[in-house]
């Protein structure tokens, strides 16, 4: 729970000054310690969906990312961070 902890906090630091890679690597490595995490997976489709609405790139990933939510959560899906 502590690296989950940290890799969530510094993906959101990073996400807030808009350095979208570091926030996209920290929320990754979030997944991979708990893939069944809504608010994990939230997070790193709304950094790439961040990252493509600012840079126009990635965006087909942010897509990707987004589905996959639909997918993996139906029923917990809520709108993405703005």
């Amino acid at each position: 729970i502590k690296k989950l902890n940290y890799y969530i906090s510094d993906g959101d630091y990073w996400l807030k000054r808009k350095h979208w890679n570091n926030a996209i690597f920290q929320y990754k490595k979030a997944v991979q310690l708990f893939p069944r995490n809504y608010e994990v997976n939230q997070k790193l489709a709304a950094a790439y969906n961040d990252k493509c609405r600012n840079t126009e790139e990635d965006c087909e990933l942010a897509g990707k990312f987004e589905r996959s939510l639909w997918l993996k959560f139906p029923f917990e899906i809520a709108p993405l961070a703005q």
